[in-house]
């Protein structure tokens, strides 16, 4: 029987370092998002072939290997596992086509791990990525987080795993061997050191990729963050306890970001075990009233004549966003 460790996740949640640390294992193996590599193994475009492995680029031979062998007609992690001799693999967030192409096979147990991030973290990541998209804490927690949380709940309805990142990177050694328990194979400690093992993702996070790279001694290359893994590395090569956790919304956070985060994603923020920021009903009264000075540039954009609603109608306005 094949392992299949199915991770889903909302962006920014630190899902290719646990991807990483999942995969340091010698009996199992992780590729990341696998639509990719999936599409690269039925068009057997050579460019794409060459490049398939994002840690190792033109000089792995794992993927192109496989890709040869590989057979349209037969089960993807099947093959990969008798490919691999891994019996244990690691992914997350297969598209909908993928999971009813590839994940019915009787030959394979799919674990399901739901991942948990401090949701102001994943807020301000999404901000400082799609800042045209998200303009403030307030339209973002309510027109991405919040639905994602709600898709995400959907998605794992099945028995799962549910991680906290942060108690992964707090409480690493007894968390990991929850993970051990829950996969079926006895993670070493030592997996925290995952730039010691063999990785060939084929997507994920560009700053972690370009961090195990050069964890690895190869070349890595430049982002949009190579500062802020820079200094990681540096950080890894003195101590290599020591975690990448990027803690800057914190710097970043005005009074008024924590007001609106708490009052749309505080009931979900404790929920999962994370504790409330202390807002008073005045600090809420004062967002309500700022987000309604908001919505003048919207009704004139709209046409929507907000005058003629009511008090209530027009916070109703206000929390339903675009959905008005």
């Amino acid at each position: 029987m094949i392992t299949v460790v199915n991770i889903r996740s909302l962006s920014y949640s630190g899902t290719t370092w646990i991807n990483t640390v999942l995969g340091s294992h010698e009996d199992a193996i992780t590729i990341g998002p696998p639509d990719r590599i999936w599409n690269i193994c039925k068009e057997k475009n050579e460019n794409d072939i060459a490049n398939a492995c994002l840690v190792h680029n033109k000089k792995c031979e794992f993927w192109p290997n496989f890709i040869k062998e590989y057979d349209i007609n037969k089960n993807f992690f099947e093959q990969l596992a008798t490919f691999s001799g891994k019996k244990v693999i690691v992914l997350n967030n297969p598209s909908k086509n993928f999971i009813e192409s590839e994940m019915s096979s009787d030959k394979i147990d799919i674990k399901f791990i739901k991942v948990i991030r401090d949701g102001r973290a994943n807020i301000h990541s999404a901000m400082r990525h799609h800042p045209e998209r998200h303009k403030n804490v307030f339209e973002a927690a309510r027109d991405w987080y919040i639905p994602a949380i709600r898709r995400l709940d959907k998605q794992v309805s099945n028995e799962h795993f549910l991680l906290k990142y942060e108690s992964l990177i707090f409480d690493f050694g007894e968390t990991i061997k929850r993970l051990s328990s829950f996969i079926g194979i006895d993670y070493s400690i030592n997996c925290r050191k995952y730039w010691e093992y063999d990785h060939h993702l084929v997507a994920g996070n560009t700053g972690m990729i370009d961090l195990l790279q050069k964890l690895q001694g190869l070349e890595g290359f430049e982002h949009k963050r190579s500062d802020f893994y820079q200094k990681a590395l540096k950080d890894l090569s003195n101590d290599n306890e020591v975690p990448v956790y990027d803690t800057s919304w914190q710097q970043t956070f005005s009074r008024e970001d924590i007001v609106a985060y708490d009052f749309l994603v505080g009931s979900i923020h404790e929920y999962f075990g994370f504790e409330r920021d202390k807002v008073s009903a005045n600090e809420v009264y004062d967002l309500l009233m700022n987000q309604l000075i908001c919505l003048k540039d919207m009704q004139s954009k709209n046409g929507n004549d907000l005058n003629q609603l009511s008090f209530i109608q027009r916070i109703k306005y206000v929390l339903n966003g675009t959905k008005s």
